[in-house]
C-alpha cells in the first residue's frame, strides 16, 4: 500500500534449500519489528544475479551484497536522503545473462533528478546511467512527468 500505508518488516530472510527453511539475515536484522528505524524495514524487491551478487532494492536506495548477504554496500541512492519514512521505491531488475542491471527509482524524492530508470553493466556504485526519466537531455523521454506522490501529488 506504499505509500500510504506500511507494514514494517524486520530484516531478510535468507533459503539455501529452496524454501524448506528461512534463516534471518543478521545484517539485515535489527531495530524494531514495529517501527521504521532499520534500512531493511520496507524493501520493494531482491534479486540475486548469475554471478551470486544479490541486490537488495529498499526504500530511497538499491544495495549489494557480494557475500550472500553478510554484508551490504548501497550502489545506488538519493543524495539527499530524507529523514523519514518518505521517499523512493525502488526496484531492481537483472538480464538473464547479468549483463544488465536496471534500477527504476520513483519521484517521491528530495532530488527529483535522481527519479526514473537507470542501467549498469556492473552494478557497482557510480556505474549507474539514466535511460530514461530525464526531464532534459540524455534519458528524456517526451511526455515523461516525474511522479510526485508527496500530499499534495500531481507532477514537479
Amino acid at each position: 500500500a506504499y505509500p500510504n500505508a506500511f507494514v514494517p518488516g524486520n530484516g531478510v530472510l535468507k533459503s539455501t534449500d529452496n524454501g524448506q527453511t528461512w534463516t534471518l539475515l543478521a545484517s539485515t536484522a535489527g531495530g524494531s519489528a514495529t517501527a521504521f528505524d532499520n534500512l531493511f524495514d520496507i524493501v520493494f524487491n531482491i534479486k540475486v544475479a548469475p554471478d551470486g551478487v544479490v541486490y537488495a532494492a529498499i526504500l530511497n536506495r538499491i544495495l549489494r551484497s557480494a557475500d550472500g548477504g553478510t554484508s551490504w554496500t548501497s550502489v545506488f541512492f538519493e543524495s539527499s536522503q530524507p529523514s523519514d519514512i518518505e521517499g523512493m521505491a525502488t526496484d531492481i531488475a537483472i538480464s538473464t545473462d547479468g549483463s544488465k542491471l536496471y534500477a527504476a527509482l520513483s519521484g517521491r524524492s528530495n532530488d527529483s533528478d535522481t527519479a526514473g530508470v537507470w542501467q549498469s553493466t556492473t552494478g557497482l556504485l557510480n556505474s549507474w546511467s539514466r535511460i530514461a526519466g530525464a526531464s532534459f537531455g540524455p534519458g528524456f523521454v517526451f511526455g515523461w512527468r516525474t511522479y510526485n506522490n508527496s500530499v499534495s501529488g500531481g507532477a514537479y
